[in-house]
């Protein structure tokens, strides 16, 4: 999907006020799916960047695509560090901890 282009005139609105679903990076950035005049908007928030942005969605369902790849380069794109200062560690591989795996075969 192509990253669509922002609207021109942001909404006069709080996007909080109008979220249906928020996600937060510590203060610095926040992700809002907002419903407002009959629209969807992908809202981002980054006061320590470059301000808000708002993209209009034809739907939900797209607006949280949207923002979930949003989410997803950003924390792809920040050092371990930076996730982990913030409490946003990635959820690994589940392991089923009763489940042989081979350490047998080692010690011969």
């Amino acid at each position: 999907m192509p990253h669509p282009l922002a609207v021109e005139h942001l909404p006069d609105i709080d996007p909080r006020e109008h979220a249906l679903e928020s996600r937060s990076w510590g203060e610095e950035f926040a992700f809002h799916l907002v419903r407002y005049d009959g629209r969807y908007y992908a809202w981002t928030v980054r006061p320590f960047d470059d301000g808000d942005h708002a993209y209009e969605m034809p739907s939900q369902d797209a607006a949280r695509r949207f923002l979930d790849a949003e989410f997803a380069f950003l924390l792809t794109s920040t050092e371990w560090g930076e996730r982990s200062k913030f409490g946003i560690i990635p959820i690994g591989p589940e392991l089923d901890w009763t489940e042989p795996h081979g350490r047998a075969r080692l010690s011969s």
